[in-house]
């Protein structure tokens, strides 16, 4: 099952954000952003947050890992109508992150994947959700890689794409499949091989997973995100029906910090 693509044009959000159920937010982040936006953004996160940026021996991965975990607080205290650096977390038994419930609160679901200068974080109210960039480059041993982690059907599909696109059509598959993983909770796991996801570049598609764990949570479409020159992304969503996805890009920054 397939539809068109959703719009591609990444937008400033509105001042007044609404996130109605049975949508889904897809937020930009930009992680080379001026000093003032790492220093405004460094105090919001909690004291586990700050001891991981520390292991950073590197300034430039230590400030975008701050801008993107920041930002992500940001971003979700405008849903949750909280200050940002009130917001707590909460990670599943398999290491699925989520947000702390709190009185008054209305409930949100987000995942968050970061690559080189580039961030997303998804966001949705009353699906599950997950999210994957990866910035294009060399992928010397990508045949290997994928005889050993993907389904047959990816791998036969990548084998029909000419040379000249084919590490692309790799990650294109690799984000598809770590969306999908984020969204069950999963992770990287040795179950990548029993489910298969659309190299197709330009449509939204459905994941064929046939597993009983799988199917108790219903269908799950794949959403391929264009975040800029050089990358590539993708969302996985709960829905059961394609046709009604609605799904806004938003920019981040916008104007300030």
């Amino acid at each position: 099952m397939t539809s068109t693509r959703p719009g591609t044009v990444w937008q400033a959000p509105p001042e007044s954000l609404v996130l109605d159920p049975g949508e889904v937010h897809v937020w930009r982040i930009a992680l080379d952003v001026p000093v003032r936006y790492v220093q405004a953004l460094s105090p919001l996160l909690s004291p586990d947050e700050t001891t991981r940026a520390e292991r950073f021996l590197l300034e430039v991965v230590r400030s975008r890992f701050i801008v993107a975990h920041g930002a992500t607080r940001r971003i979700l205290s405008r849903y949750l109508h909280t200050e940002p650096e009130a917001i707590r977390f909460t990670t599943s038994a398999r290491g699925k992150p989520a947000v702390v419930a709190t009185d008054g609160a209305p409930p949100v679901r987000f995942s968050l994947s970061h690559s080189e200068d580039l961030a997303l974080c998804a966001v949705a109210r009353d699906r599950e959700l997950g999210v994957d960039i990866e910035r294009l480059r060399p992928v010397a041993t990508w045949r290997q890689i994928a005889d050993r982690t993907f389904a047959q059907d990816e791998i036969q599909a990548l084998r029909a794409v000419d040379e000249e696109h084919a590490e692309e059509a790799f990650l294109r598959c690799w984000t598809r499949k770590e969306a999908y993983s984020k969204a069950l909770g999963e992770g990287i796991t040795s179950r990548w091989t029993q489910f298969t996801v659309s190299l197709e570049p330009d449509v939204v598609t459905m994941v064929r997973d046939d597993a009983p764990a799988a199917q108790a949570q219903g269908p799950y479409a794949l959403v391929p995100l264009a975040p800029g020159p050089g990358y590539v992304g993708a969302l996985a969503v709960g829905a059961p029906l394609v046709g009604a996805l609605r799904i806004s890009l938003w920019c981040w920054p916008s104007s300030h910090p």
